[in-house]
């Protein structure tokens, strides 16, 4: 499968990110005339907001919202049309991995071999209303370390052929690669071992496999983790993304949409007790601050916000602009990197240590995988 090309022209001037987000906000909220207030500042920019929404993997996800909104008329026919194919297209991938998942489910059923689904159909029917309004594009699922062999044995029966280098036992937490990669016609998917390979972070699998649950996904009962892991693993995912600069809007935008919605269900206090017990706690804690003051949205998730108050001793980042340096550096930006470094819990020197042993085995690792 290739990424397609979108006709409008990316190479134009980008409006600011905050006033996306804000105008995405204010359709959530069903607030038109915010929502055209902002859309009147953007006028000589519309070619810009849609390159913006087309780079972020965004632009399905606001169809949506401006679809069946009084402001769909503020945009040009071009604009809905670009907006309206990707939409489509997500919509499309999003029910060929609806279509793998199955299969592979009855597969790992007959063969008595548990899994848990990860990020992707269940983040976005739960958090989004549906598995066609957030961009996807693979299936990410876990299983306990010893079903490995096993589970790309059945992933192979539906097609997919393993696509990672066999450098390494992804087994063994300390080569810091916490998945398999397999590919094929009907798509792709990550077998993972861990939710994250981390140095010093410790997490309790017994307790993510006892809080997991079934959730309907048209029709389809799928195991998959919690609301808090889900929480966890995308803060995560985008927490190792600042270090080599992999980071986009819409990564940001999953947590921003995912502690809205849990921060009147969570019990913040406990929650952080959690990450605090398995070293993910800094991380975490500068995650949320940068999705908050880069959206400012600390208004929006205050029970949140007044727990991270008793814990300001361990933010970095404190303040818009630090949250929009770091989101906007290049890629393998040296300053990302060494901030990623201060977030795990383990001194820095470790990190440094093994990020320049391993990154050579790393790199032949994805690279033989992806020519394979």
């Amino acid at each position: 499968m290739h990424r397609q090309r979108s006709s409008i022209d990316t190479q134009v001037s980008l409006p600011p990110v905050r006033m996306l987000t804000d105008l995405m906000r204010c359709l959530m909220r069903g607030d038109t005339a915010a929502a055209r207030d902002i859309l009147e500042k953007l006028a000589d920019q519309m070619d810009g907001l849609v390159a913006l929404l087309l780079n972020n993997r965004l632009a399905g996800y606001f169809y949506v919202l401006i679809k069946d909104s009084p402001i769909l008329s503020a945009f040009a026919s071009e604009t809905i049309l670009a907006l309206e194919d990707q939409y489509h297209r997500q919509a499309q991938s999003s029910q060929r991995n609806l279509r793998l998942i199955a299969a592979m489910q009855q597969r790992f059923i007959d063969a008595a071999l548990p899994f848990l689904t990860l990020k992707g159909l269940y983040q976005s029917q739960r958090f989004f209303g549906d598995i066609s309004h957030r961009f996807m594009w693979d299936l990410d699922i876990l299983v306990h370390p010893g079903d490995l062999d096993a589970a790309i044995a059945e992933v192979q029966k539906v097609g997919l052929a393993l696509r990672s280098a066999e450098l390494v036992d992804v087994r063994e937490g300390r080569w810091g690669i916490h998945a398999v990669e397999m590919r094929g016609d009907s798509g792709k998917v990550d077998i993972h071992v861990a939710l994250r390979n981390l140095p010093g972070l410790q997490f309790d699998y017994d307790s993510i496999w006892r809080n997991s649950h079934f959730f309907s996904v048209h029709g389809i009962n799928l195991p998959t983790i919690c609301d808090e892991d889900t929480l966890l693993m995308a803060t995560l995912g985008v927490g190792t993304d600042i270090q080599r600069g992999g980071h986009n809007l819409r990564k940001i935008w999953d947590i921003y949409i995912l502690l809205l919605q849990l921060d009147p269900l969570t019990d913040w206090e406990a929650f952080l007790s959690h990450r605090g017990k398995e070293g993910s706690l800094k991380m975490v804690l500068n995650v949320f601050s940068l999705v908050l003051q880069l959206l400012d949205v600390s208004d929006d998730c205050p029970r949140l916000a007044l727990s991270m108050t008793t814990r300001q001793s361990l933010l970095l980042i404190t303040n818009e602009a630090q949250a929009m340096a770091i989101f906007e550096r290049r890629r393998k930006h040296l300053a990302n990197r060494i901030l990623f470094s201060r977030l795990l819990p383990v001194p820095a020197v470790s990190y440094w240590s093994q990020w320049l042993v391993l990154t050579p085995l790393r790199f032949f690792y994805y690279r033989r995988g992806r020519g394979s």
